[in-house]
């Protein structure tokens, strides 16, 4: 067996209905779910979970992108408690220590170098602003 016969007879597509699980191929591409606390579900695995189909309308479908992004806030709020109670030398522990383990993930590295980039341009963004109190 060397996997052929699962394939059509013109060898263009599968011949099993098996769909697979976007969570599971996400965390088989990027390393489990250690990057959960920082990108959640993202929109392409919710699409591909219900199948691109009418099963969520676009107000659902906002309406997880909010919670997605309420919950990531939240997650970033405790990770940078330490930080903000004055313990920044403990901080920078703890999230080397955390880079350093989700590097080890597949595309580890990109991935918090992409997450670092992303927060580093959102905070700028921010204090721009003046919302921010600082910016104009």
């Amino acid at each position: 067996m060397d996997g052929r016969e699962g394939l059509s007879a013109d060898k263009t597509e599968t011949t099993d209905s098996a769909t697979v699980d976007p969570e599971l191929l996400f965390a088989f591409l990027f390393g489990s779910d250690r990057f959960n606390d920082y990108v959640g579900r993202l929109a392409a695995a919710t699409s591909a979970l219900v199948g691109d189909s009418e099963m969520l309308t676009a107000v659902q479908l906002r309406t997880l992108q909010k919670r997605r992004c309420t919950r990531l806030a939240v997650k970033l709020a405790e990770r940078l408690q330490l930080w903000t109670s004055g313990e920044e030398e403990a901080a920078k522990a703890a999230w080397t220590a955390e880079a350093a383990d989700l590097s080890q993930a597949s595309f580890g590295s990109q991935l918090v170098h992409a997450i670092g980039d992303i927060y580093t341009v959102t905070a700028s963004q921010f204090l721009g602003t003046s919302e921010s109190g600082v910016g104009m």
